[in-house]
């Protein structure tokens, strides 16, 4: 069920057929198996393959990371022109991983309880499964705004603001802020 089910580019999809609502809904549910399916192939990766092991172990957070972000700000605001070096993760990146694993727990949890919905109501009330579904929505959202504006690299965290890499969705707005400007001493 969509939670604006009469808005404006929903009509349109019904306009088509129903056949191409129903397909909205059945390609929704096996993009969300496929995701689950990395996911537990992750989980597989993380603990059973050394490289892996490795990996895991770069991304957990670390007292350097706090120290890592202390010294970009300083950077940023030019009190110090030397630019912070990060081991083989940053702390945006960790932090960005860290965001993508609680996201895909939440968003497969609450998909799995509105997917059963008739279960799950029995199970947790109709409450809990508004609840539910009120989290996956706004899951949703902020997953789509952390990919359509979120940072491309780690080398984005070390340079100057600038609306262009703000937001994937507007490149080229022309606006800048610098350390030659209001934030050099």
């Amino acid at each position: 069920m969509l939670r604006y089910p009469d808005a404006w580019w929903v009509a349109s999809i019904r306009a088509l057929s129903d056949e191409v609502f129903d397909l909205r809904g059945l390609v929704h549910r096996m993009a969300a198996v496929a995701m689950i399916l990395a996911a537990l192939y992750h989980i597989y990766y993380v603990l059973f393959i050394p490289r892996g092991k490795e990996l895991i172990r770069d991304l957990m957070p670390r007292f350097q990371d706090l120290l890592d972000a202390r010294d970009i700000l300083k950077y940023n605001l030019g009190i110090t022109s030397e630019k912070p070096r990060f081991g083989r993760f940053s702390y945006i990146e960790k932090s960005e991983y860290w965001a993508l694993v609680w996201g895909t727990v939440v968003m497969g949890a609450t998909g799995f309880i509105m997917w059963f919905d008739n279960t799950f109501i029995g199970l947790l009330t109709k409450l809990g499964y508004d609840v539910a579904r009120l989290i996956h929505f706004y899951e949703a959202w902020l997953a789509t705004l952390a990919i359509s504006c979120g940072s491309d690299s780690e080398d984005d965290a070390a340079e100057p603001f600038s609306a262009s890499s703000c937001c994937r969705l507007c490149p080229d707005v022309p606006i800048a802020v610098s350390r030659d400007s209001a934030f050099s001493r």
